[in-house]
């Protein structure tokens, strides 16, 4: 393109000097083309034979060609520049994603493992504590039942059906203390724990025969 545009503003505009021609052509300044250009235009149909037309479409072809390759560069250079942004941006929702699921993990295992000793003894604590208490409300109410026996009353010393209600209700209590906390409980004695509750809770048995079992 510089030589072609030397070459045309030698020709055409012969008051300029040698080194003026070179520096336009250096510049790619297109001032020269476009005024000859606009003179030719005046007549086109003789100047596209005789003329340089046909010339200066060339250049101008030329010209918007290189245009074309420097935009093309200068956007080959902004997305080399900024590749490592859209990376970045690119790789941010996983890594909040990661932060997040990690987040939550920790929280889980950290309310799972946290606990104190102390607070789990006390947990402990309270669970025999209850099943301490289930126990004694069984041994009361067998008891009580087993006395008005005595006295008389009953039929053959078992539990009358509001007395069975309660023990049954006890029993399930239990039942359910030691399904829920079978981990803290050796696995020979929670079965013969639970088959003791089964056997209280079989129909038929005397108060004396379920007063044996409790104990």
């Amino acid at each position: 393109l510089e030589s072609m545009l030397y070459d045309f503003v030698k020709d055409t505009r012969k008051d300029l000097s040698d080194e003026q021609a070179r520096a336009l052509a250096a510049k790619c300044d297109m001032s020269v083309v476009s005024t000859e250009y606009q003179k030719a235009l005046r007549q086109s149909i003789k100047n596209v034979v005789t003329g340089n037309i046909v010339r200066m479409l060339l250049i101008q072809v030329q010209y918007l060609k290189r245009e074309l390759v420097v935009a093309m560069t200068a956007i080959d250079t902004l997305v080399d520049a900024n590749r490592f942004n859209l990376q970045v941006f690119a790789i941010i929702p996983a890594i909040l994603t990661g932060v997040v699921l990690n987040r939550v993990v920790r929280s889980v295992l950290l309310a799972a493992t946290s606990l104190p000793r102390g607070k789990r003894a006390a947990t402990r604590r309270g669970l025999y504590a209850s099943l301490r208490e289930h126990l004694w409300d069984m041994e009361r109410l067998l008891t009580l039942s087993g006395t008005r026996s005595q006295g008389g009353e009953g039929d053959r010393g078992a539990l009358n059906d509001a007395e069975r209600g309660r023990l049954l209700s006890l029993l399930h209590r239990l039942h359910t203390q030691l399904i829920v906390n079978h981990q803290r409980f050796d696995e020979t004695l929670l079965r013969r724990l639970q088959s003791d509750l089964r056997d209280l809770a079989r129909p038929g048995l005397s108060v004396q025969q379920q007063q044996a079992i409790l104990t």
